[in-house]
């Protein structure tokens, strides 16, 4: 708890929250378009809003750190 909340890392904690945000929106609202392939047939298949967002969160949790930030230059501009 103390290490992840130490004030030199609070920033740092609160732009990749954002950036996650933002990568989920995009997702989202591109309706699946920019997901990978597998991750894409998984939302094809969702039954509903709820889960077609989990689709979605699960791709962005499946990227690390580096590449969130890789997606993020790519579709967030």
């Amino acid at each position: 708890h103390y290490v992840m909340r130490a004030d030199d890392r609070v920033e740092q904690l609160a732009d990749q929250r954002d950036l996650l945000r933002s990568l989920v929106s995009h997702l989202v609202l591109g309706g699946g378009r920019d997901l990978e392939p597998e991750f894409e047939a998984d939302l094809r298949r969702a039954p509903d809003d709820a889960a077609a967002l989990r689709v979605v969160i699960d791709q962005v949790a499946s990227l690390t750190d580096v590449s969130a930030r890789l997606w993020a230059d790519r579709l967030l501009g």
